[in-house]
């Protein structure tokens, strides 16, 4: 059974690998289509979608009474989404450099981004001091998200970093009427998207299910496999879709959806489950490491960008070998008090 699993893995990788094509070309299209740069239109809906694993995880471990396995696939899903999609991605798919005829304020819009997602990732774990998440700290975590996803979509935002000065009306109200009169094929780019979405959710499914038949045979902890398996495998989309958004010349689409998705998973998506099914740790040592790790990421990942508009591969390696290190810590178990 274990080799079935592995076989299934390979074989649901590989499809993972060409739906994040349809995903990447379709999300272009989309963006010229509306008119919304590539750094917005990711940091919003890609990430939502990319993050739906991460949502189906929790709901389900959230109704079966075990919120803490969610808990775990998040903090580490939060640090992998930077750390290791954009690690794997710059060591393997090359330099990842944004070149735009508005570099700085596509800079000043990552840079607002990365303080974002620093505070998303790091709300948590203030709401954790108490060694729980209760139901007003899901309301909390919920309101976040609306605040973000609400400023990111005013005018104003998009008219400051990559929206053409030209263009009239919010992004919604130009896709919408994008689909009603079928104008610039937009009916057809959101359905390849929404399609590639679908087979990108599905095959990782497969994945996490496989890679977790594996660590229970094995007799991995539950919560070691929400902080590395389950957060490595619900990570897969973004991973397989910022590779191929670099080898297309596209990388605001990787930046915007790894930091985006870091947002997502701290706020709108742990906020779910928390309402859903108040969580409690039995000590703060739990989710240490995690923490720190994410801070140790976003910091590291914030000094790239102040001092240039690229990610060579010896910074992205420095960002996989903090990752390696972490999961590596988690494994032998090591805790920090």
């Amino acid at each position: 059974m274990v080799l079935v699993a592995i076989i299934a893995i390979v074989l649901s990788s590989l499809i993972l690998i060409k739906s994040a094509d349809w995903v990447v070309d379709s999300t272009r299209r989309l963006g010229k289509d509306t008119k919304i740069g590539n750094f917005a239109l990711a940091s919003i809906l890609l990430a939502l979608a990319t993050s739906l694993p991460e949502l189906f995880v929790g709901i389900s471990s959230a109704l079966s009474g075990q919120p803490t396995l969610s808990l775990g696939n998040l903090l580490g899903a939060n640090i992998a989404d930077i750390a290791l999609v954009l690690g794997v991605v710059g060591v393997f798919g090359g330099v990842i450099v944004l070149r735009t005829h508005q570099d700085e304020k596509i800079k000043f819009t990552m840079q607002r981004n990365l303080l974002i997602a620093l505070f998303a990732g790091l709300l948590p774990i203030v709401l954790l001091w108490d060694r729980s998440l209760s139901r007003v700290d899901g309301v909390l975590l919920l309101l976040f998200y609306v605040g973000y996803v609400s400023g990111f979509f005013q005018k104003r935002v998009f008219s400051n970093a990559e929206v053409d000065a030209g263009s009239k009306g919010s992004f919604w109200t130009r896709l919408l009427e994008g689909i009603e009169t079928g104008k610039g094929g937009v009916r057809g780019d959101l359905l390849r998207f929404l399609a590639g979405i679908l087979v990108l959710i599905v095959s990782a499914r497969v994945i996490i299910f496989a890679a977790s038949f594996i660590a229970t045979s094995l007799g991995v902890p539950l919560i070691l496999v929400g902080l590395s398996i389950l957060a490595i495998g619900t990570t897969l989309p973004e991973i397989a879709f910022a590779y191929r958004s670099i080898k297309e010349n596209a990388p605001n689409l990787a930046l915007g959806t790894a930091v985006g998705s870091a947002v997502t998973n701290a706020s709108l998506i742990l906020g779910v489950v928390v309402l859903i099914s108040p969580i409690t740790v039995a000590a703060r040592r739990e989710y240490l490491l995690a923490a720190i790790t994410f801070a140790l990421v976003v910091g590291i990942f914030w000094l790239l960008i102040r001092t240039g508009l690229k990610i060579n591969r010896l910074e992205a390696g420095v960002l996989l070998l903090v990752y390696i290190a972490f999961i590596a810590l988690e494994w032998l178990g090591f805790r920090l008090f």
